[in-house]
């Protein structure tokens, strides 16, 4: 099964780098849209379906807790998991209450990510065998 995912990253050598780590340590996700901004994020969102949503918190035009937000009221089957470099427990708490599955910091450690794709790749897995189970 391939998994869809969107990063939303405004630094663009960290935006092609995470692609790339994603794709290079788990095979079943695709990154399909790496957007620059939480705007261009948001624009993708409204006419395609992703499995996972990697954002930044802090980017210019429209920041990760709006991602979050628009995730989490117009994509229930989405995880989304937020990218930052504060390590401060007010931005990790208003992200997991926008929904975040998880929170990571810069610079990603490798062995973490990998960690995390299995647990993501295991919660997209479920949810879609539930909603097919929900539907048929």
């Amino acid at each position: 099964m391939l998994i869809k995912v969107l990063v939303a990253e405004d630094e663009l050598p960290l935006l092609r780098g995470i692609k790339v780590m994603v794709e290079r340590l788990n095979s079943n996700f695709e990154v399909i849209m790496c957007a620059k901004n939480g705007k261009e994020a948001i624009e993708f969102l409204k006419g395609n379906n992703v499995d996972v949503v990697f954002t930044d918190i802090n980017m210019p035009l429209v920041d990760g807790l709006e991602v979050l937000d628009y995730v989490g009221k117009n994509m229930p089957q989405t995880q989304s998991v937020v990218i930052s470099g504060y390590n401060e427990f007010s931005y990790a708490k208003e992200a997991l209450k926008s929904g975040a599955k998880n929170y990571i910091l810069k610079p990603i450690d490798q062995q973490e990510l990998v960690v995390l794709l299995e647990q993501l790749e295991h919660e997209v897995e479920r949810r879609k065998y539930e909603f097919q189970k929900n539907v048929l």
